[in-house]
């Protein structure tokens, strides 16, 4: 089994966003506090949504870190984040 580290950084403010791993375990962010879990090795999907701080400045930088494979950091803007699908590959 494999560590994830999931570090949302949100800027211009308050804001939320969900991570849906393989369809069934979400890990939700409201601050900029890293959370982990733990994956097989393989072939791994996730979804982002949900808003960043709408104000100027406003936006969410999410970097994955761990024992994964992947495009990171993965920016957004202000606003609303619209489910985002995204793989990941596990290697440990």
């Amino acid at each position: 089994m494999c560590e994830i580290i999931f570090t949302p950084t949100f800027s211009g403010g308050l804001g939320t966003v969900d991570i849906l791993i393989n369809g069934n375990t979400t890990l939700s962010f409201n601050s900029n506090t890293p959370q982990s879990i733990v994956l097989p090795s393989g072939n791994h999907d996730f979804v982002i949504s949900g808003a960043a701080s709408p104000g100027p400045g406003g936006g969410l930088q999410i970097d994955i870190g761990g024992d994964a494979i992947t495009d990171t950091p993965i920016n957004y803007g202000a606003g609303v984040i619209l489910p985002d699908p995204h793989n990941m590959i596990v290697d440990c």
